[in-house]
């Protein structure tokens, strides 16, 4: 039976009530905030404040908003479809073009092309800085110095210039062939109170140095045996660096193992600095090859003694100013213990004998050798002036080779770049025909240098074309060593540089005597 009143009508429902069950509806929580935040927005720009019942009517109907949302859901669903469409057709195109399928290999290919062209681009800025700073005015600490070989001087370097005239068949530099190496560029990298790193690796520890005397020394011609030595006095001495001169300590030494680091470099570090007090050298390399500069370059050291060596224009006889001095700490002779042998056998033995191997280890021949390459391209010494100690000592009095013995075998000639010495002529004998004793022979045996026997043949040539007996020429020499020796001692008899080079002579750590004790 019907009720004939009216039916209550369920209360309106508010906007709130409309969006959260649209809400529940969505399964998927990232449509669900947009819905909201969409519907806040929509909602807040309303002057209707959100807690008060509306009329669904007057804004949006459940129907309304369902048709909006699945509206919005169809055109998403519709443009993503377009979106993924739009993306195979395009992949597809272009993964048939080659620039699409190399293009890593294109992009790695630009990359190193433009790497490439900037260190082309600095290094030829770079060249052009080089050259720029290149002048004579300022200190040395603010110059980028280099030096090449054809001169000794601070100076540009044309390596065009160098390739055309090897092309052409010039000789380059005065008096001497040189090595490949020797004409590239050489300079100083950094310099600190301590230490000058150069380019060719080589690092000089300068704490030591000290000062000496300044070079001064005369050269003499090569020329007639009788030459009077007053035609040199009207000749200003010289004090330019003619030569290197390679040297031994023969000082005693420890194992080379790495047990003994501390006790080598306590040794090396007295040593120096007993050298130093000396001026013995100019420049030191210890078991490490670590360098030392302890004279500087421009003084005179006292490593030389009496000695004598000539190039193809002149003859030297003080090569402690006329030679750097460069001394590797090491040893090559071992005393002999004379102790049991006979009386007979203790007068004729020398008290020396060569050691079956040289303590110069790879370190030192490394360093001596970047060492070499510099002074060499800094102040232009030929290949002919760079020669072991041994080859140049003499004694003055008794006119004999061989005074000081030190690096008289083994020498690394061919990994510096240089002649065997060896097996070339001594000046000593070619040029003041001075001999060697039973002594020597007894020390070196089969083992003699093979220069000597060379020298003594180039002195009976040279005998027969002056018509004269060998030992009436040889004597003619001795004398003439004789005049030239005596007039440079007269000469720098006033000199404190005579002075000091007569009190250090003994002073060097090296074998003085091989005779019988």
């Amino acid at each position: 039976m019907f009720s004939s009143l009216p039916k209550k009508l369920p209360p309106p429902k508010n906007y709130w009530q409309v969006v959260e069950e649209i809400a529940k509806s969505i399964p998927d929580p990232v449509r669900k905030l947009k819905f909201l935040k969409r519907v806040t927005r929509d909602r807040s720009q309303l002057s209707i404040a959100p807690d008060n019942d509306v009329d669904i009517a007057k804004t949006d109907s459940i129907d309304t908003v369902q048709v909006e949302l699945q509206g919005e859901e169809t055109g998403q669903k519709e443009n993503k479809d377009e979106h993924l469409e739009q993306e195979i057709a395009y992949r597809k195109r272009t993964s048939h073009t080659w620039a699409y399928r190399y293009r890593h290999i294109i992009i790695s290919a630009i990359l190193v092309v433009t790497v490439w062209s900037a260190g082309m681009l600095l290094m030829s800025l770079i060249g052009v800085i080089n050259t720029a700073i290149i002048d004579t005015a300022g200190s040395d600490s603010d110059k980028v110095r280099y030096y090449s070989v054809n001169k000794g001087r601070l100076q540009t370097y044309n390596p065009v210039a160098t390739l055309k005239e090897k092309r052409d068949g010039k000789k380059v530099g005065a008096n001497d062939k040189l090595s490949a190496y020797l004409n590239k560029v050489i300079w100083i990298v950094e310099k600190t109170s301590d230490i000058e790193f150069y380019s060719n690796r080589l690092q000089i520890i300068t704490t030591y140095m000290v000062d000496n005397i300044p070079r001064n020394y005369y050269k003499f011609p090569k020329n007639s045996v009788q030459l009077p030595a007053k035609d040199l006095s009207s000749k200003n001495p010289a004090s330019d660096i003619a030569g290197i001169l390679y040297h031994a300590s023969e000082s005693d030494i420890f194992d080379y193992k790495p047990e003994m680091t501390s006790s080598i470099k306590r040794y090396s570090k007295a040593l120096i600095k007993y050298l130093c007090k000396k001026k013995s050298y100019h420049y030191f390399i210890d078991r490490f090859g670590r360098v030392y500069r302890l004279v500087k370059d421009e003084h005179a050291a006292f490593h030389g003694g009496n000695s004598v060596w000539a190039d193809d224009e002149s003859i030297y006889l003080n090569l402690n100013h006329a030679f750097m001095g460069i001394c590797f700490e090491g040893r090559d002779f071992e005393t002999v213990d004379k102790s049991a042998a006979a009386d007979d056998d203790k007068k004729g033995t020398p008290n020396i004998s060569m050691m079956q191997t040289s303590s110069i280890n790879e370190a030192q021949i490394r360093s001596g050798k970047e060492l070499t390459d510099l002074l060499r391209v800094k102040y232009n010494i030929s290949q002919h002036n760079c020669v072991p100690h041994s080859l140049a000592s003499v004694n003055a009095r008794s006119l004999l080779i061989g005074h000081h013995l030190d690096l008289s075998y083994g020498f690394p000639f061919n990994e510096y770049e240089l002649s065997n010495k060896y097996n070339e002529p001594l000046p000593s004998i070619t040029e003041f025909g001075f001999s060697y004793d039973k002594y020597f022979e007894k020390i070196f045996g089969a083992k003699k240098w093979p220069g000597i026997s060379y020298s003594e043949e180039l002195l009976k040539k040279q005998a027969k074309k002056k018509n004269l007996p060998l030992p009436e020429y040889r004597n003619l020499l001795n004398k003439k060593f004789i005049r030239f020796f005596e007039w440079q001692k007269e000469q720098m008899k006033n000199t404190k540089s005579v002075k000091d080079d007569q009190d250090n002579i003994k002073t060097a750590i090296e074998i003085t005597d091989y005779s019988v004790v």
